[in-house]
């Protein structure tokens, strides 16, 4: 979900395998323990399956804003399923991304450039925006893009994310 390292979350292995990046933004943390193979779908989906999780965003806008989106209930599917987006329960001061408006993430499955899961009939939009994603067509959440253009957003809230940190725990 946050792994961007030299376009190497684009690619459908990489999504399920994993990879590695040094950058604070691109690590997920589980509980307080940051975990160094991030982005990394099936331990994703591997944690996920211990129990109820949520998630926690905090991000910086481009405008140097800070913000969070937190999720009372999070998980993704397994491989077969496409690493399918279940969230819900939303709080927070960056507003609901996921669930907002007409390309509503939430049920949706993760595509990559080679692996196009989404709902956009004009094109792929990992190929598009630059990165593997859960995107419907294409998308108002999108952090795993670069620093570009087409880089990371959280509509409304902000056009470019230029640093977002994403946690999962497990509630009790």
């Amino acid at each position: 979900m946050g792994c961007r390292s030299n376009g190497l979350s684009e690619y459908w292995a990489v999504g399920v395998m994993g990879c590695r990046n040094s950058g604070l933004s691109m690590y997920w943390a589980v509980g307080i323990m940051v975990v160094g193979l991030m982005g990394c779908n099936e331990n994703i989906h591997a944690i996920s399956l211990n129990g109820p999780h949520e998630l926690s965003i905090f991000m910086i806008s481009s405008s140097e804003q800070s913000g969070y989106a937190n999720y009372s209930q999070f998980s993704i599917s397994d491989e077969n399923s496409k690493y399918m987006l279940r969230i819900s329960g939303y709080s927070g001061s960056a507003g609901d991304a996921f669930n907002h408006n007409a390309a509503i993430q939430n049920g949706q499955k993760f595509t990559t450039k080679d692996q196009d899961n989404d709902n956009y009939y004009s094109g792929n939009c990992a190929v598009q925006f630059e990165g593997g994603w859960w995107f419907n067509a294409c998308h108002n959440a999108f952090l795993n893009g670069d620093s570009g253009n087409n880089g990371r957003k959280w509509y409304p809230w902000a056009d470019k994310v230029t640093y977002s940190v994403m946690m999962i725990r497990q509630t009790i």
